[in-house]
């Protein structure tokens, strides 16, 4: 990735028919963030929010010893060293 995002921004120009989605880096106070944008059709926009439900549905896999979220690396499992909650 270039950048972790950490703000959104979302608009519509109605002369072209157009959104835009504006994608700002999370950064310090002091520091200037990147920002990238996205232009792209209603029909797009209905395509990339069908894909993003499917995604947000599906979830992450789920830890079988302490019931937590696991990200793709996997994750640190309290339970595999003794902590009970």
């Amino acid at each position: 990735p270039l950048f972790r995002v950490g703000n959104l921004g979302l608009g519509f120009n109605e002369q072209v028919n157009r959104i835009v989605i504006v994608a700002y880096e999370l950064v310090a106070d002091e520091d200037d963030p990147n920002v990238v944008s996205f232009w792209a059709t209603p029909d797009q926009i209905k395509i990339l929010v069908e894909h993003t439900q499917g995604v947000v549905k599906s979830g992450r896999p789920i830890c079988g010893n302490c019931g937590d979220p696991m990200d793709a690396g996997g994750h640190f499992c309290a339970h595999r060293n003794g902590y009970i909650r």
